[in-house]
């Protein structure tokens, strides 16, 4: 990979021949160039390579079977990784006109596009003044095409359907062609758990069986990283403790991820993502951030709650004010929700015994039932009789306003010493009501990036503590989980009291001691 473009102008076919054929990246520029009548635009990025350079290589050293069976190529979207799949089968072609590709991809029109690119490089008068494959005459399909030396490309969706034949050769040749699988899942489906799993199986059940030879067929994964579950997080992790192939160990062996930023904040590719447009949006939409642009998703964007961020504490810490709220079931039935009491209390801040300014949610309990509706409040005094043991006993009540959540609120109304205040969805806000709007998914939203920001806390050990986190774990972007109660308590919690903060506003209380300090120090100098 040493010479340039410059350096083989003007050189005799035989010599161009032989540096296209001993240089993938070479083979790229020269074609690109002769084929779409100007060069391709190559970044050059400060203080790092550019990354077709980083990228062919890799592409060059697995298909010369000098880097194993498989390889992982993670980058940013609009980078170039399609044409680098293109041009890596062209170059295939261009070794051994008896190769057979596959290329598969989200869609089976886009697939079938970039394979019709594929033979508009076979057919150029570039290539076949430098190499001898030739497409059959009687191949006129841009999805499924033949060689007239025996060889095939065949263009795949993400169902895997038109799938008849395999790829590379039966008799261990190389640059026999490969399985290129090029962004399988959309960054639109990143949180769908069930495109998820189709792409799965379509891996695991038909493209990685469609090998002619296991041995010298190499697998080759492009595309951006979209959440930690996505096809490329399967390969290099597993499902579910279990490898998803026999390469688990390869595909993290050979790996190439290269990040939008580098450690130095150097962008990749500067002319598109320039370093404040990076930085912005790792400050703006850190899940897009790391995952699309860094290529390291972290805690899987298709979960609402980043639950690792939930402080747990070694002790309870300086509860200021408690309140409970109540979610309650129509039924009893396991498959609905359950009817879902939560104590939560609210405390400032600490950082090396200096407040921070913050205020923080801790949940106190949270008791699960599921029990006809006329048993409700039997079940929640069982409740509020445990939580007023608590030092600071709770004198708020918030209810949801439905069917079984009206029954609990008028029995409760006429209670002396508690507060009862229902909570309406999709409502104007009345007097003695708290309303949240929008649909659960976005109230979900709102609540969590108070969760990201260490603002909620359980008490480690306590009884609730792994029920709340397991069930958060499951809370998804989607929507697919089974349950939401307890999710739906937490989201009215910080609702209440870190966004509204209707129970406790620590700058109104700081404001209101610092009057008091004020007046104290006066009267104090009055006195002397």
């Amino acid at each position: 990979m040493n010479q340039s473009y410059n350096d083989i102008v003007d050189k005799s076919i035989q010599d161009i021949r032989a540096a296209l054929l001993g240089d993938l990246y070479l083979f790229f520029y020269y074609m690109y160039t002769s084929v779409q009548g100007v060069k391709p635009q190559i970044p050059q990025p400060p203080g790092r390579e550019n990354h077709f350079k980083t990228c062919f290589r890799a592409i060059q050293e697995v298909i010369e079977g000098k880097r194993g069976p498989v390889l992982m190529l993670n980058i940013a979207p609009r980078y170039g990784k399609t044409t680098m799949c293109v041009y890596a089968m062209a170059w295939c072609y261009a070794h051994n006109p008896r190769a057979n590709n596959i290329y598969a991809s989200f869609k089976k029109t886009l697939s079938s596009e970039k394979t019709e690119e594929l033979r508009g490089i076979l057919n150029s008068r570039a290539f076949k003044v430098f190499f001898d494959a030739r497409i059959s005459k009687s191949s006129s399909a841009k999805d499924n095409f033949l060689t007239e030396q025996g060889g095939r490309t065949i263009a795949v969706g993400a169902d895997g359907s038109g799938l008849g034949s395999g790829a590379g050769t039966a008799d261990k040749e190389l640059y026999g062609g490969a399985i290129f699988i090029d962004d399988m899942t959309k960054a639109q489906d990143a949180h769908s758990a069930a495109m998820r799993d189709n792409v799965r199986r379509v891996y695991s059940q038909t493209l990685v069986n469609r090998r002619n030879d296991p041995e010298t067929t190499k697998i080759i994964c492009v595309g951006q990283r979209i959440s930690q579950t996505d096809l490329p997080g399967m390969l290099l992790d597993g499902v579910e403790g279990s490898a998803l192939d026999n390469y688990q160990e390869d595909w993290n062996r050979n790996k190439v991820a290269l990040p939008c930023l580098d450690e130095s904040n150097n962008a990749l590719w500067p002319d598109k993502h320039n370093k404040q447009y990076l930085l912005d949006l790792k400050h703006n939409d850190r899940f897009t951030f790391f995952s699309q642009m860094q290529q390291e998703p972290i805690s899987d964007s298709n979960r609402i709650f980043d639950v690792d961020r939930i402080i747990l504490s070694s002790e309870e810490p300086n509860i200021i004010d408690t309140f409970i709220v109540c979610d309650t079931a129509e039924t009893a039935d396991r498959v609905n929700d359950a009817s879902v009491f939560h104590m939560f209390g609210v405390y400032e801040c600490m950082y090396k015994r200096s407040k921070t300014g913050e205020t923080g949610l801790h949940s106190i309990s949270c008791y699960e039932t599921r029990v006809e509706p006329q048993d409700l409040l039997e079940e929640f005094e069982l409740f509020y009789t445990s939580c007023s043991r608590h030092r600071v006993r709770p004198s708020r009540v918030y209810i949801e306003k439905k069917s079984t959540g009206g029954m609990l609120l008028g029995f409760l109304r006429d209670r002396q010493g508690l507060m009862v205040i229902d909570i309406l969805r999709n409502a104007n806000d009345k007097i003695g009501s708290y309303a949240t709007h929008g649909p659960k998914v976005e109230r979900f939203k709102k609540a969590a990036p108070y969760v990201a920001k260490s603002l909620l806390s359980v008490t480690l050990g306590a009884e609730h503590q792994k029920m709340m986190l397991d069930h958060l774990n499951n809370i998804t972007f989607s929507m697919t989980q089974k349950h939401d109660d307890i999710a739906d308590t937490i989201a009215d919690g910080i609702s209440i009291a870190l966004i509204d903060r209707l129970i406790y506003n620590n700058s109104i209380m700081s404001y209101e001691n610092d009057v008091v300090d004020k007046v104290s120090s006066i009267n104090a100098s009055r006195r002397r």
